[in-house]
């Protein structure tokens, strides 16, 4: 029984570090190592090369916003008793 479940085991894994291997020789022949599959989906019409952090935001998307790190209540504050005032 054990050795059966060993050949099974030893089976399973010489096809998943194949299939490894043959996923990084593909992304070792585009020469573009920092670059995944998202590199399909950018279009830089710039004249400059994109640095890995603006690729990285804008594979994510139009409706991808930034999050403030503070919330300026104050602001809310102030603009919501303009309001109840005029």
């Amino acid at each position: 029984m054990q050795v059966t479940e060993n050949t099974e085991f030893d089976k399973s894994k010489e096809g998943q570090v194949k299939k490894f291997n043959q996923l990084l020789a593909q992304s070792t022949d585009n020469g573009k190592t920092g670059c995944s599959a998202d590199s399909r989906w950018i279009v830089n019409i710039s004249k400059r090369d994109l640095d890995v952090p603006e690729r990285s935001v804008l594979s994510k998307g139009l409706n991808f916003a930034v999050s403030p790190s503070r919330i300026p209540v104050e602001d809310f504050v102030i603009t919501t008793e303009k309001s109840a005032f005029s």
